[in-house]
C-alpha cells in the first residue's frame, strides 16, 4: 500500500492543509485508501478508450472498420466527457465525492460489459464508448475532490501525480492485454476482466464509510474552510459556482489541455497500429506501448513528488515535457529504426504532464476543486475527442508519418500556450 506522507513542513503552498479529527495512524490509513481507490477508479474509467486503442488491430479485424472510424469511436468517449464534465463537477460538489465515484464507476462497468457481450458492429462499440464517457466525466472531478478533501495540501503534487498516472496505467494494462489476453482468448475478454475490476472498485467505495474528513456536502468544517479560502458566489439552490474571473483563466488553461490531450490520446489510440505498420508484431507493439507507458507513469509520479519539494511551476514544467514529446513524435515519423526511442520520448515525456496540469488548477482554486477541474478537464476531453478522429483522418489520408508530424506540431503549440496559462493563473487572487 502506498504511503503518502502527512507532515506539514513544506513551504511550497499557501493553502493550509486540512486536519482530520482522527488519530495520525487512522488518518494515514484513510489517506492511503482514498488515494489507492481514486487511482483504481480513474484507471477503470479510462479502460474503455485505451483498451480499444491497444486492441485496435484485433477489434478492427473482427468488426471490419477503418482507422478513421477507430478514431471516431474513441473520440465519442471523450466528446461525451467534454460535454458533461462541467455539469458533472457541479454535481459532485453537491452530492459528495463518494457518490460521484460510485456512480461514475457503475456507468463505466455497464459500458465495459456491453462491449464484451454485445458489440458486434462499429455502431455498438461506439455507443458503449460514448456511455463510458459519462462515467469518466463523473469519476474525474469526484477523485479530485476526494484528494483535496482527505490529503494534506503539502502533498498535492505527489497525489495528483499518482492520480493522473491512471491514464498511463490504463494504457500500460491495455498494452499488456494484447499478448496476454487479446491474442490468446480474444479481445472481448479484456473488457470483461476490466468490468470485473470496476465492479470491485465500486464496492470498495462503500468500504470507506463516513470518514471524519467527510465530503464537502456533509462536513461543516470542510465547507467553511472552503468558503473562507476563495471568493465564491452561491446559487439559489446552494451550489457553489466559480467567479467570472476564475472562469476566464480556467478557459485559457482548458485551451492548453485541448492541444495537449490531442497529443496524448493520439499516442494511446495509434501507437500500436503505427508500430505494426512499421513491421513490428502486434504482441511486441503492445509491449512497446506498455513499456513506454510505465516510463510515463514514473515521470508523472516523480515530477509530482518533486513539485512538493521544489519551487516548480506546474505549467512551465508541462511546457518542457511537451517539447520532449514533440521530439519523440518526430522520431516516430522518421520510421522503424527510431520507433522505440520515439515511443519512449513521446509517451514517457509528452504524456507525462496531466498531474502537473491538475496540480496547477487545484493550487489556484483549492476551495472549488471539483468545479474548477470540471472546467479545465473540458479542454482535455475536447482535445481527446477531436484528436483521434482528426488524426485518424490524417493517417488514412497521408499515413502515419503525417500523423506523427502533425502531432509534434500540436505538442509544440500546446507547450507555448502552457506558458500563457501559467501567467493567467499567477494573476489569480489567493
Amino acid at each position: 500500500m502506498l504511503t503518502v506522507p502527512g507532515h506539514l513542513g513544506s513551504r511550497r503552498t499557501s493553502v493550509p492543509a486540512r486536519r482530520c479529527p482522527e488519530s495520525g495512524g487512522q488518518h494515514m490509513t484513510t489517506v492511503n485508501r482514498t488515494v489507492a481507490l481514486c487511482l483504481a477508479i480513474v484507471t477503470v474509467g479510462q479502460f474503455p478508450a485505451f483498451l480499444t486503442g491497444a486492441s485496435a488491430v484485433q477489434i478492427r479485424g473482427e468488426l471490419e472498420f477503418s482507422v478513421a472510424l477507430l478514431g471516431l469511436a474513441i473520440s465519442g468517449f471523450f466528446l461525451v466527457s467534454a460535454t458533461t464534465s462541467a455539469v458533472a463537477g457541479q454535481l459532485v460538489e453537491r452530492v459528495g465525492w463518494r457518490a460521484g465515484l460510485r456512480l461514475g464507476t457503475m456507468i463505466t462497468v455497464a459500458s465495459l460489459t456491453g462491449v464484451a457481450l454485445l458489440a458486434d458492429s462499429w455502431g455498438f462499440l461506439a455507443s458503449f464508448l460514448a456511455l463510458a464517457g459519462l462515467g469518466n466525466a463523473l469519476s474525474q472531478p469526484a477523485a479530485n475532490l476526494a484528494l483535496v478533501t482527505v490529503v494534506p495540501a503539502t502533498r498535492y503534487g505527489l497525489v495528483f501525480g499518482i492520480k493522473q498516472s491512471a491514464i498511463l496505467v490504463a494504457t500500460l494494462l491495455g498494452g499488456l492485454s494484447v499478448p496476454a489476453v487479446a491474442l490468446t482468448v480474444g479481445w472481448r475478454w479484456t473488457y470483461a476482466i476490466a468490468a470485473l475490476a470496476g465492479g470491485v472498485a465500486a464496492l470498495a467505495t462503500f468500504g470507506l464509510g463516513a470518514a471524519p474528513s467527510g465530503d464537502a456536502a456533509t462536513n461543516p468544517s470542510h465547507a467553511a474552510g472552503r468558503a473562507a479560502k476563495t471568493t465564491l458566489t452561491a446559487a439559489t439552490d446552494g451550489r457553489r459556482s466559480l467567479p467570472a474571473r476564475a472562469l476566464r483563466a480556467l478557459l485559457l488553461v482548458a485551451s492548453v489541455g485541448f492541444g495537449s490531450a490531442m497529443v496524448g490520446n493520439a499516442l494511446g489510440a495509434f501507437l500500436v497500429s503505427s508500430a505494426v505498420a512499421d513491421g513490428m508484431g502486434p504482441g511486441r507493439a503492445g509491449l512497446l506501448l506498455a513499456g513506454s507507458s510505465l516510463l510515463g507513469l514514473t515521470v508523472r509520479i516523480g515530477i509530482g513528488w518533486l513539485a512538493d519539494q521544489r519551487p516548480i511551476h506546474p505549467l512551465r514544467a508541462m511546457s518542457f515535457l511537451l517539447l520532449l514529446g514533440a521530439t519523440g513524435c518526430v522520431l516516430l515519423a522518421v520510421g522503424p529504426a527510431f520507433v522505440v526511442v520515439g515511443a519512449i520520448l513521446a509517451v514517457g515525456a509528452g504524456w507525462g504532464w496531466p498531474g502537473l496540469y491538475n496540480l496547477a488548477v487545484v493550487r489556484a482554486y483549492p476551495s472549488v476543486a471539483a468545479a474548477a477541474t470540471g472546467v479545465s478537464q473540458t479542454g482535455i476531453y475536447l482535445g481527446a475527442a477531436l484528436g483521434p478522429v482528426l488524426l485518424g483522418l490524417v493517417a488514412d489520408t497521408v499515413g502515419f508519418t503525417g500523423l506523427w508530424l502533425t502531432t509534434a506540431a500540436i505538442a509544440l503549440a500546446s507547450g507555448a500556450m502552457a506558458l500563457g496559462g501559467h501567467r493567467a493563473l499567477a494573476r489569480q487572487p489567493r
